[in-house]
């Protein structure tokens, strides 16, 4: 999920995306994740995530997570900058 946020404060999460990894030992291409794609696979275990940018956003936060629910956290970073977030230690054969 993300959020945008600025001097205001930050906006509501986003809709949910998802992404699997790949199982051990095959080497997928490297991945593009948007914001609204959702359901890929075959995904590196330290993929990296991408996203538009929003009008006005001076950081956004990126959560990831195996639980539709966001329970249990694998990424939560907020105070990014740019657009982008590179992923690291995910698991492999595991929806995200």
């Amino acid at each position: 999920m993300l959020t945008p946020g600025n001097a205001a404060g930050l906006s509501p999460w986003s809709t949910v995306s998802s992404f699997t990894t790949a199982s051990t030992g095959v080497i997928p291409n490297v991945p593009v994740t948007e914001a609204t794609a959702s359901g890929p696979t075959g995904v590196t275990t330290n993929p990296l995530l991408t996203w538009y940018g929003v009008p006005g956003a001076l950081s956004y936060g990126v959560q990831v997570s195996t639980s539709l629910s966001f329970e249990e956290l694998q990424l939560d970073r907020s105070g990014i900058t740019g657009t982008s977030v590179q992923v690291d230690g995910l698991t492999n054969g595991t929806d995200y």
